[in-house]
């Protein structure tokens, strides 16, 4: 089995300094997304703040393996909602 670490972002605060156990890379592309899946669900207030996540999985070396990166982008029509009716000249 392998060790592979689970990083959140390019900050130090998103650091995995344990990482997992797994059997083979596609388990930890499936751990992945699933790990993903549960942050985006118990900090969707956050994500819209930030409006992208990054989730960075490496090997024992430090070597990146693969990149999940979500991100939003409002359309420009909500951001004029937000601000409020536009007077029509």
């Amino acid at each position: 089995m392998a060790r592979y670490f689970f990083h959140f972002g390019d900050t130090p605060r998103g650091v995995d300094v344990r990482g997992q156990e797994l059997p083979d890379h596609n388990t930890a592309r499936i751990e992945a997304v699933r790990l993903l899946g549960e942050v985006l669900r118990d900090k969707a207030g956050e994500f819209w703040d930030e409006q992208s996540m990054k989730l960075i999985i490496t090997d024992e070396a430090g070597l990146m393996l693969f990149v999940l990166d979500v991100s939003a982008i409002e359309a420009p029509a909500v951001t004029r909602l937000r601000k409020g009716p536009r007077l029509i000249d």
